[in-house]
């Protein structure tokens, strides 16, 4: 007869054999414990850069890292109007004959009439 009987089993993964995941996984940790002195990010980096690692696995490291090195952009534009903004931004309104140039280029303005008059 063809078949299993009731409770054989037939092929497949002994018992106990590990999954790459679980090999991976134990290799990653026992990586950790053979240096108490590396730090938990560069851990992360030296797997993100291990060529050997499967690829998808660098980048999920790669991105479990990034906020640890690059910090997020702040947004720069708030509606807080107490202040939020730079001082570069914040202009006091003046009329054009307080303008410190104002002088100059009424006079250039006067001599360039004066030349196409003539």
């Amino acid at each position: 007869m063809r078949g299993s009987k009731p409770g054989e089993r037939r092929g497949g993964r002994q018992r106990g054999t590990p999954n790459k995941k679980t090999i991976l996984r134990n290799a990653a940790i026992a990586a950790a414990a053979s240096n108490p002195n590396v730090s938990p990010l560069d851990f992360l980096l030296s797997i993100m850069r291990d060529p050997h690692m499967p690829f998808e696995l660098r980048i999920k490291v790669a991105n479990m890292a990034a906020p640890f090195v690059h910090p997020k952009p702040r947004n720069t534009c708030s509606n807080d109007p107490a202040g939020s903004m730079p001082d570069a931004i914040n202009v006091t309104p003046m009329t054009i004959e307080q303008d410190p140039m104002y002088p100059q280029v009424m006079a250039w303005e006067r001599a360039a009439r004066k030349e196409r008059e003539g």
